[in-house]
């Protein structure tokens, strides 16, 4: 990995506690993050810069999570970004949702997992 690339995370979650949690943990592993309270504005943010990863809830007003994904599956912003759905509906994680994303973790979401994920995510970039 080039340590002087600028790592870029967008949240998508309409929960502020939850988007503070995952920006702490992204920026502890050296991304830089931009947050989106609902699904309209973080699809919004995803067509305006370019983001290596994107932690995203199902579950939001105005626009859920589902539609987002199944939005940017066929385009240009999905191919070199990695999906991270957080759901605390565990009904929700189908294979759909395997197809649309490259990781599903249930809230509360274990920081350690998280902090897992993120490295190893980081090593690949």
């Amino acid at each position: 990995m080039n340590l002087s690339k600028s790592l870029q995370a967008l949240v998508v979650d309409d929960n502020w506690y939850n988007c503070d949690i995952f920006r702490i943990a992204l920026e502890k592993a050296g991304y830089t993050v931009d947050i989106a309270y609902n699904g309209k504005t973080g699809l919004e943010q995803l067509y305006t810069r370019p983001y290596h990863i994107l932690v995203i809830d199902l579950q939001m007003p105005i626009m859920d999570g589902i539609s987002v994904l199944k939005e940017i599956k066929e385009s240009d912003i999905r191919q070199n970004m990695y999906v991270l759905v957080v759901t605390a509906n565990a009904y929700m994680a189908t294979d759909e949702l395997d197809l649309l994303s490259d990781m599903v973790m249930f809230k509360p979401v274990n920081i350690s997992d998280l902090t897992f994920f993120l490295e190893r995510i980081k090593r690949t970039l």
